[in-house]
């Protein structure tokens, strides 16, 4: 599966916009859509389940 930065997603009951500073072998950066950058936080792709 592809998160290109700018993609938008949902986990963990929220809306996420991708960051460009995402490994998408493991982890992705996300900001919650409509959120400030402090509340940037890593989704490790394993262990939450991502849909776009």
């Amino acid at each position: 599966m592809s998160f290109a930065p700018g993609t938008l997603g949902k986990a963990r009951r929220r809306e996420w916009v991708v960051l460009p500073a995402s490994d998408e072998a493991l982890l992705i950066m996300v900001r919650p859509l409509g959120g400030m950058l402090q509340a940037t936080a890593g989704i490790h792709i394993f262990l939450t389940i991502v849909t776009l």
